[in-house]
């Protein structure tokens, strides 16, 4: 199916849902309803603007997801719509696969966080255990230390006291390198905005593998799959026949195209909707432009002065640079000398005079007599009357 690129509008996205409310109703979980599920898309809305500019396609087919799941979008932490680029993502929290687990009636799974200060120990092998005493830092983002997970299966007859817990334990370090090593969003993931989310929801799936499995798991774990490779890209036709490990048509927006990722960026730091995006990839990526739209764009967002003069702008600047230029230069060349040097102008007028002066000898010396006779007066004339500086007696 083709991608609907048109803009999202919380005006008329109730009487869309409305459309799919039947599909709905079947799909969803006896608590909830499709009017409550409009409502929580309409809240999404206003809480993310940066959804509104993802397609229609995507928005409602991750709503519809969420729906067959039980999942309630930023209710509790059970799941998240998050937008790379023009493609709403579908990404489930940790709440939303301990809830799972427990709707199977055979397991129990839970996680926590540990930071620095807390009270923490733990062990594997034929004695698992976990003791965790929360301290005065819990909570505080960057002191988080470690995330674990601990998963109990039901068997009947037997207490749940008696049955050996599956424990896994991750180090803050060990989770940040599992990240980067399988992420294809770069800083689009979502692990960013919500770091705990993330460090806790590792070790949970890995305890998940040995718990009982259903359907709504497998169908969890394969949004979390597409979503971190980048592939996300649901459908309502999708979401209804519940293929939702395909990953869908990512053609909109290639999130794995570094390309792709920069001209994404320059779109929404110049708030750019889709269907503006859309014109402009039309007119000239499919003419080999895409570099050009780059640059268009880059200009755009580039600061610009503008000077407003009487005379002649340009001749006006043009004379302001020569100066300053000038000055520029003197500077360098006063920097180079030091200090008590005379500059090349003072010794190009000290040469001129001396040529003058040398000029002016012989022609002295040519003069008649009589026109010489004041110059030996001057030389008869006592040194104290003028002073004894030698260039007065010339």
């Amino acid at each position: 199916m083709a991608t609907d690129l048109a803009i999202i509008d919380p005006k008329t996205i109730g009487s869309e849902l409305q459309k799919y409310k039947t599909q709905m109703e079947a799909a969803l979980p006896k608590h909830m309803t499709a009017d409550r599920m409009a409502r929580i898309a309409l809240t999404s809305l206003r809480i993310n603007p940066k959804l509104m500019n993802c397609t229609r396609e995507s928005f409602f087919g991750s709503m519809m997801a969420a729906s067959q799941l039980g999942f309630e979008p930023g209710i509790n932490g059970q799941c998240y719509l998050i937008p790379y680029g023009n493609v709403c993502t579908l990404v489930p929290g940790w709440r939303g696969y301990m809830d799972l687990v427990n709707r199977t009636e055979r397991a129990w799974a839970g996680t926590g966080a540990v930071y620095d200060g807390d009270e923490f120990d733990y062990a594997k092998g034929d004695k698992p255990f976990v003791h965790h005493k929360p301290g005065k830092w819990s909570g505080e983002k960057g002191a988080m230390m470690y995330t674990y997970a601990v998963g109990r299966i039901y068997i009947k007859g037997i207490s749940q006291s008696e049955t050996w817990p599956e424990v896994d334990v991750w180090d803050i370090d060990k989770i940040w390198a599992h990240r980067n090593k399988q992420n294809k969003v770069g800083d689009r993931h979502y692990s960013y905005a919500h770091p705990e989310m993330y460090a806790r929801k590792i070790p949970l799936l890995q305890v998940i593998k040995y718990l009982p499995s259903s359907i709504e798991l497998a169908s969890a774990s394969a949004l979390d799959i597409t979503a971190t490779e980048g592939r996300q890209n649901l459908t309502i036709d999708m979401a209804l026949k519940g293929d939702l490990e395909s990953g869908g048509d990512s053609s909109a927006f290639n999130v794995n195209d570094p390309a792709e990722q920069e001209l994404e960026d320059l779109f929404d730091k110049l708030g750019k909707n889709s269907a503006e995006r859309k014109a402009l990839r039309e007119s000239y990526i499919p003419r080999g432009a895409r570099q050009e739209l780059v640059n268009s764009l880059k200009n755009k967002l580039a600061p610009t002065i503008t000077i407003t003069t009487q005379a002649d702008p340009p001749k006006q600047q043009a004379s302001v640079s020569t100066e300053q230029a000038k000055t520029e230069s003197a500077q360098e060349v006063e920097k180079k000398r030091g200090p008590g040097r005379p500059s090349r102008e003072e010794m190009a007028a000290r040469k001129a005079r001396e040529e003058a002066a040398a000029q002016a000898q012989p022609e002295a010396q040519a003069q008649p007599e009589a026109q010489a006779q004041p110059v030996q007066t001057v030389q008869e004339i006592e040194p104290a009357q003028i002073g004894s500086s030698e260039k007065f007696a010339f």
